[in-house]
């Protein structure tokens, strides 16, 4: 999965990679299936109430 940011932090979690750095985007792979992500997408639902939609 990518993402794209403005800015990131100097040092990122070991799941994720800067791909490449432009004048004014950042593109982020992350990694879904490594298991430190996995837990955080766990603990991260368990702080989502059921019918909440958006961030």
């Amino acid at each position: 999965m990518k993402l794209y940011a403005k800015t990131i932090p100097q040092t990122l979690p070991n799941w994720a990679t800067t791909i490449t750095t432009c004048a004014d985007l950042i593109e982020v792979e992350i990694n879904d299936g490594h298991p430190d992500f996995e837990s955080l997408l766990e603990e991260l639902e368990t702080e989502i109430e059921p019918g909440t939609f958006g961030v």
